[in-house]
């Protein structure tokens, strides 16, 4: 609860709680004054009645002693408490325990009668509580208030203090008594005056504290303000407050100490966010020039690559071309050696009728040389078409050795950006993933050139297989072609050189069988290079493609770094 008060209603009440113990500390200081007062009344009464305790016994002894009789001791003990008076107007009263008056000095009319059976009521009253309250504290006595009749007063209206006793020498009951109404007046007066200090005293205390207060909480406030002023970020407002010991001045001194590090603070943070903003712009500045030199590098590599691997794709589908028609030639070829195998066996089974079949031998002779110029023109033409596919196959691997320098370049370059990015940390990790595609798919490139160069070396070596074939093949048509012109001499010696002719017939024969292996051979060869021109076409579109997803690749990781920056 006290909590949630402002120093101000604390203050307040503090100052409540000191004038509620102001008024406490006054209300016991006057209840002690009036029980001291009744204390110090009860003592009076205690005193007089010992005083004439004393004056009773004092009497009784000289009658005892013989010097008077008891009689007249009473007597004398009487007169002598009648004649004894106090304060304003106060007696001793004697009576006997069964309430017989035996001394009263205002009513001596009362004397040697029973007050107890009287008719006065108040006296009565009185009288029925003190001889038993006497009787039962013997000679200490009691005491007991009640109300009062002052001398030349018909009214009990005034508080009184009874004290009575039981004397000792004759049994008698003493009863005295003290006005008490003054001490309530003094009191009453006391309590006043009290008040009235208590009063003007809570009023300067009051006076003294709000000032006090507002001395406090005034410059609090202001502090409280200036407290909020910071927590809004206001360094520039100062305190207005005089500079002083006191813990308001410390405070205010405190605050000015606090304004001035937080003002520091806010500039250093001012500072600090201006130095990480150009550092940010320089990175991004850096990032972008970064990502335009790897676009264009590595923009140039693919650009090369693509181009690359269109010759490549071109290449392998004229090498693809070439060998069909190598193998169309070679087909040709081979019926060619087949019909030529035929008529030699024509002319040697028409040696055994040379004489009347000399004009056919020599057509089939012409026939066959005819044969043999056109095999030597078909052997040329498959001669200039593998010779092409060896050009086209050296040109293959020089854009393979092309490719695999770009492939190269592209993983080194890979690898300069996945540094790159590992310099760059957080905002790298990004270009790190790109950068691995592009190492992953240059890896690949490099792989399929490899079975690309493979593949040409097989060409290579199918297209030597194919030159040296075609040159035994140009050489066994050259022989024929000799044999028929020597048929075509013979046939006028024909009787003669008949074993001659059937010797060249059978060389002819062997020829042609040589000619049909080695158009075996070529169509064997074309066949395998067509084979192989396909695997090459093949590996080209696959690189074609691989080149377009590392285009794709290289164009998203650059977009990637130019909108993270």
């Amino acid at each position: 609860m006290l909590k949630n008060l402002t120093i101000g209603a604390r203050l307040t009440l503090l100052g409540l709680v000191a004038f509620a113990t102001l008024a406490a500390i006054a209300s016991i200081a006057i209840y002690s004054t009036y029980q001291a007062r009744f204390e110090d009344r009860r003592e009076t009464l205690h005193l007089l009645a010992q005083t004439a305790v004393t004056t009773i016994a004092g009497l009784k002894t000289r009658a005892d002693a013989g010097e008077m009789t008891t009689e007249e001791a009473q007597k004398r003990a009487l007169v002598a408490l009648t004649s004894i008076t106090y304060g304003k107007g106060n007696y001793f009263i004697v009576l006997r325990s069964d309430g017989v008056l035996l001394m009263h000095p205002t009513r001596q009319n009362q004397v040697g009668t029973n007050v107890l059976e009287g008719s006065d009521a108040v006296a009565k009253e009185l009288y029925g509580t003190l001889i038993p309250l006497a009787m039962r504290n013997g000679e200490k006595g009691d005491f007991h208030t009640s109300m009062g009749r002052r001398p030349g007063s018909t009214v009990n209206n005034s508080p009184k203090m009874f004290h009575a006793l039981q004397e000792p020498s004759y049994g008698w009951i003493l009863a005295s008594g003290l006005f008490v109404d003054d001490i309530e007046d003094q009191i009453a007066s006391q309590a006043r005056l009290i008040g009235l200090m208590a009063l003007v005293a809570a009023l300067i205390l009051g006076g003294v504290g709000l000032i006090i207060a507002r001395g406090i909480t005034k410059p609090l406030k202001t502090v409280v303000e200036g407290l909020d002023g910071l927590a809004d970020r206001d360094y520039r407002r100062s305190l207005d407050i005089p500079a002083s010991r006191s813990e308001v001045g410390r405070i205010a001194s405190a605050f000015e100490r606090l304004r001035g590090l937080l003002l520091e603070a806010a500039e250093e943070r001012r500072q600090n966010a201006e130095r990480t903003e150009q550092a940010a712009l320089a990175r991004k500045e850096e990032m972008l020039a970064l990502a335009s030199r790897f676009e264009n590098q590595i923009g140039d590599l693919v650009n090369g690559l693509g181009s690359a691997s269109e010759a490549l794709r071109v290449s392998a589908s004229t090498m693809s071309s070439g060998a069909e028609e190598t193998l169309s030639q070679a087909s040709t070829v081979t019926a060619a050696a087949s019909e030529s195998s035929e008529n030699t066996q024509t002319v040697a089974a028409a040696t055994e009728e040379l004489a009347s079949s000399i004009q056919e031998i020599s057509r089939q002779a012409s026939h066959s040389n005819a044969m043999a110029r056109t095999a030597v023109e078909r052997v040329d033409e498959t001669n200039k078409t593998v010779a092409a596919l060896n050009s086209a196959a050296l040109r293959v691997g020089d854009v393979v050795a092309l490719i695999t320098d770009i492939a190269s370049q592209t993983n080194l370059l890979a690898l300069n950006a996945t540094i790159e990015a590992a310099r760059a940390g957080e905002a790298g990790k990004g270009f790190a993933v790109v950068a691995g595609e592009v190492k992953s798919l240059a890896q690949q490139t490099a792989k399929a050139t490899e079975d690309i160069s493979r593949q040409i070396e097989d060409i290579q070596s199918v297209t030597t297989s194919t030159v040296q074939a075609i040159s035994a093949i140009g050489e066994s048509i050259n022989g024929l072609s000799e044999v028929a012109g020597m048929i075509a001499a013979a046939v006028e010696e024909q009787n003669a050189a008949t074993k001659e002719i059937s010797m060249n017939i059978q060389r002819a024969e062997g020829a042609s069988r040589e000619v049909s292996g080695a158009i075996s051979l070529v169509s064997e060869a074309a066949r395998s290079g067509g084979e192989t021109a396909a695997d090459v076409l093949g590996a080209a579109e696959d690189l074609f493609h691989r080149n377009k997803e590392l285009n794709t690749a290289v164009s998203d990781f650059v977009s990637y770094i130019r909108s993270a920056n």
